[in-house]
């Protein structure tokens, strides 16, 4: 089994969807259709995620109300 079975099967909150590959931009699509909650947070495979980044990225959205993005650079 794929270590994100093996965190899916710790966290509810982690969904994964098994689908052909069809490019990133579509992918991006289901996977923003799918997700659920207040945020979504997008880390690619070459993105550093900081230990305090998404703590920042939720300070900064909630100081801006009326912000539709949040991002960083790292």
């Amino acid at each position: 089994m794929a270590l994100v079975h093996d965190f899916a099967l710790k966290d509810s909150r982690i969904i994964i969807i098994n689908k052909p590959n069809s490019g990133y931009g579509h992918s991006m699509n289901v996977g923003m259709q799918r997700a659920k909650g207040e945020y979504i947070g997008i880390v690619e495979t070459d993105d550093y995620v900081d230990e305090k980044m998404f703590a920042e990225l939720d300070k900064t959205a909630k100081l801006h109300e009326n912000a539709d993005i949040v991002k960083c650079n790292f």
